[in-house]
């Protein structure tokens, strides 16, 4: 019973902040400025691993915001790890 009235004005205190347009959550270390130096870095031959170093982020926050993009970058890097193995595998 108790835990129902708190639960229920948790929600709308939550509510009542949204209505005056506050947002709750951890804000996002990835700016608009660290996105296109990711984008020139990936298209000019950086890995994943190497851009997210040099821009302060992680892998996962740059899978997250490139999507497709470091997907497919990160992609020709894991068939060559494959061939290179097949390779060692077949001496």
């Amino acid at each position: 019973m108790l835990a129902d009235l708190i639960s229920e004005a948790t929600l709308e205190g939550l509510a009542a902040a949204r209505a005056r347009g506050r947002v709750g959550g951890r804000p996002t270390v990835m700016t608009p400025a660290k996105l296109r130096i990711a984008r020139h870095m990936l298209d000019s031959g950086n890995t994943v691993t190497e851009v997210a170093a040099t821009i302060g982020v992680g892998r996962g926050t740059l899978y997250r915001h490139l999507g497709d993009q470091a997907i497919a970058r990160a992609r020709p890097i894991e068939g060559l790890i494959a061939s290179a193995a097949a390779a060692v595998t077949a001496q």
